[in-house]
């Protein structure tokens, strides 16, 4: 019944606070997977999870274990796109999956959570993939109502109503949960998260097509270019018009 794969959510900034050292590590595991993708190798990531493991020891606060876990999940998508390598993704997506529990009332690692569970279904067996969808599906809709200014939190639920069966009601909530994910603004604290907006864009347009609105398509794609103009993700949604 629910059966879909991956994708993103929302920590408040006082959540944050607790870290003393002010480093951006999204920016840095970004830039390690960017580079990972370049060159072609797992070396870069691998070593900032070393580095990660180091100087920001998962556990001692909530935030060192969701950079960890985030660092994880790009570890996981590395192996699976580009080394094809499952074992790997699999193991990378459980990490994850284990540093961001239990996630109760933080929609930040929610929303984490809710898309690495869906990542991790295409290693699973069909009964395990239908009670991994539903407490994927369970956690993007709290942290979406816990918080409905945390874009993460809206990708995480609009992703899973976009792959819902529409059998199922899948579909009826994208629009407006993506659409509210755009209008809010980002932490501007560096050790926040503020990651998501080119996957909320390139979401929003395939949803647009796929009911056959080229318009509003063509409208959110040339927005999401003018602010992303060097995005993969977009610019290969770009060539498949």
């Amino acid at each position: 019944m629910l059966l879909f794969l991956l994708l993103i959510n929302g920590y408040g900034s006082a959540y944050f606070t607790p870290l003393q050292e002010v480093k951006n590590w999204q920016n840095e595991i970004e830039s390690a997977y960017t580079l990972a993708i370049t060159e072609g190798s797992p070396t870069p990531i691998e070593e900032l999870l070393v580095r990660l493991t180091v100087e920001s020891p998962p556990n001692t606060t909530p935030i060192a274990s969701y950079w960890l876990a985030y660092a994880y999940y790009h570890q996981a998508f590395f192996a699976l796109a580009f080394l094809q390598d499952e074992q790997l993704a699999e193991n990378a997506i459980e990490k994850t999956i284990a540093l961001l529990r239990p996630a109760n009332s933080d929609t930040e690692s929610m929303a984490l959570l809710s898309l690495s569970l869906g990542f991790s279904t295409q290693f699973k067996h069909y009964f395990k993939v239908m009670k991994i969808g539903q407490e994927a599906l369970e956690l993007s809709k709290k942290a979406a109502e816990l918080d409905p200014t945390n874009p993460r939190a809206s990708y995480a639920y609009a992703l899973i109503d976009f792959n819902m069966p529409k059998i199922f009601g899948g579909g009826e909530k994208v629009e407006n949960l993506l659409l509210n994910a755009l209008e809010h603004p980002e932490d501007p604290s560096p050790t926040a998260p503020s990651w998501g907006r080119e996957a909320i864009y390139e979401l929003l347009v395939k949803h647009y097509r796929e009911k056959g609105d080229d318009q509003k398509a063509a409208y959110f794609l040339k927005e999401a270019l003018s602010e992303f103009p060097s995005s993969r993700l977009l610019v290969n949604l770009k060539k498949q018009t």
